[in-house]
């Protein structure tokens, strides 16, 4: 009997099986997914089968990555068709080999398939091969071809049907525990005036992939959970045709994995889950909070074990049953220790009540290529501009922790909050509220980067700024849940005030404790403020 889920991790297939064999890949390379696994604190391995619109397994019913194509524009995506065809050329079904591994680790294995990658694409200049000839040779089942929306549309029979052999190939074929349907998308998987027949096309095919996963498992003997990733906007998802009420009520699915919409998908600390959570308890299901790994600005390319921490602490207060990884690689991969130690306890709310914790509002990243900063209504709470004279707008920063407790208990070590203000100099006039108490400046230590080379990234360089630390004495700290800061700016040096804005960037509030009362961190005789 396999232990209840807790923490979830999404492994992308195509990763791994491209990522750095020199053939032959044997059995031992297929099952390092879930080999990697064992004893981290993971026991809900989401597997993703490809890309979705070709396979990365012996798929009686689909295509398989690469098999149409001769001529390839990058060398890890031909890697992964070597892999395959190699294993197939050997009797290795690299699927069946994770899923058997995972069985006899016991490790829970859902299959994952990415549904709004099915699109069209011209094969004259595709050369990836990531594409089917199911979807070179349709163009005409795109949602609006003319218009360059080539993803396709699901209110289609064909598509769908499609689509069911390879989810039904997933569930009765082999030993899985159940699949993941992806529906991460900002957008309806169909015409904007079809989207009520979506609906209720939509419901009903869940309801025949359901009816699937209940013959599966009673064939083979063991759970066949369904699972869907959303856009974590509950209004949202109901804005893309997705039903979520009707699932729960009819028992369609069995978890939800909201996912951030926004569209960088960095480590997002402040999704709105009371409305998932309400909705999925209400019918005995489940929702694990999805975080992703990016911060990419100047300081990270990815979030730290304290910003990992801050934000499966404020999903659990909200009420989720479990966390899920996306794309885990905080560092690289593969993992370091220090990745592990970022696993261990992220799937016990218990336990981190006393972990160091970095809470911080979503900015900009250094990915300019994501124009859309808010998709489903879902904006960025940073950067904000500011106006001389007016009050600078309130910028939410959740923190799940109890720290009047902790501090009953001699366990608070400092609270610091951090701001980031850009393109100013000693001639502007600032001032700095939390939760409408002004700060004094003489509270903070100011760190100078106006001109400074050498510690950045070019592709994701902030420019000229200051970061404020304010260690906060306990009556400034925190409250429990909901905070806001504020930045206002009084005055501004005349010489720069027409042409150069001023910003606030980021906003981060750190707790650090002690492991018990006057008990230091290891090692750590002068702790860093930040």
């Amino acid at each position: 009997m396999l232990r209840p889920p807790r923490l979830l991790l999404y492994n992308d297939g195509r990763h791994a099986n491209s990522y750095g064999y020199e053939p032959p890949m044997g059995v031992r390379q297929f099952r390092e997914p879930v080999d990697e696994l064992v004893d981290s604190g993971v026991d809900t391995l989401l597997y993703c089968v490809g890309d979705t619109r070709v396979l990365l397994y012996d798929t009686r019913v689909g295509e398989r990555w690469g098999h149409n194509f001769t001529d390839w524009n990058h060398p890890v995506w031909y890697r992964s068709n070597v892999n395959l065809e190699m294993a197939r050329a050997a009797g290795i079904d690299p699927l069946r080999i994770v899923c058997e591994r995972a069985n006899e680790k016991d490790i829970r294995l859902l299959a994952t398939v990415l549904l709004a990658t099915q699109a069209w694409e011209d094969r004259a200049t595709t050369f990836h091969g990531r594409c089917s000839d199911f979807c070179f040779d349709h163009p005409e089942y795109c949602i609006d071809h003319a218009g360059g929306d080539y993803r396709f549309n699901y209110n289609l029979p064909e598509v769908r049907a499609e689509r069911f052999a390879v989810i039904s190939e997933l569930l009765t074929r082999y030993p899985t525990d159940g699949i993941e349907l992806s529906f991460y998308t900002f957008k309806p998987l169909c015409r904007m005036e079809e989207l009520e027949e979506f609906r209720e096309t939509l419901t009903a095919w869940m309801g025949e992939i359901r009816r699937t996963a209940q013959q599966a498992a009673s064939d083979q003997g063991r759970e066949k959970l369904i699972a869907v990733r959303v856009p974590a906007v509950w209004e949202g998802c109901a804005a893309i045709g997705l039903d979520l009420p009707r699932w729960l009520a009819d028992g369609l699915i069995d978890w939800i994995i909201p996912h951030t919409a926004d569209q960088s998908e960095q480590i997002d600390q402040d999704m709105p889950l009371e409305p998932f959570v309400r909705a999925a308890h209400a019918h005995g299901r489940q929702v694990f909070a999805a975080l992703s790994p990016l911060i990419y600005n100047d300081w990270y390319t990815a979030g730290t074990r304290e910003m990992y921490h801050a934000a499966a602490a404020n999903a659990y207060a909200q009420g989720v049953d479990g966390i899920t990884l996306i794309d885990y690689w905080p560092t690289a991969y593969p993992w370091s220790d220090a990745d592990y130690g970022i696993m261990r306890h992220i799937g016990h709310p218990d336990l981190l009540t006393r972990k160091d914790k970095r809470f911080r509002a979503r900015s900009t990243t250094g990915r300019t290529y994501h124009k859309d900063d808010a998709p489903l209504g879902y904006r960025r709470p940073l950067p904000v501009t500011l106006t001389v004279g007016q009050p600078g707008p309130a910028i939410p920063l959740r923190v799940s922790d109890d720290l009047a407790e902790a501090a009953a208990e001699g366990c608070v070590e400092s609270v610091t909050l951090t701001t980031r203000v850009t393109n100013i100099c000693p001639e502007d006039d600032l001032r700095f509220f939390f939760n409408d108490q002004e700060l004094p400046l003489a509270w903070a230590r100011l760190d100078d980067y106006t001109y400074k080379l050498g510690y950045v990234r070019v592709e994701s360089r902030i420019g000229s700024h200051y970061w404020f630390d304010f260690v906060l004495p306990e009556n400034h700290w925190p409250r429990q849940g909901h905070n806001t800061l504020r930045v206002d700016l009084i005055t501004r040096a005349p010489a720069l005030a027409r042409l150069v804005p001023v910003t606030v960037h980021d906003a981060e509030i750190t707790v650090r404790y002690r492991p018990h009362r006057n008990a230091p961190q290891q090692f750590q005789r002068f702790p860093d403020a930040r």
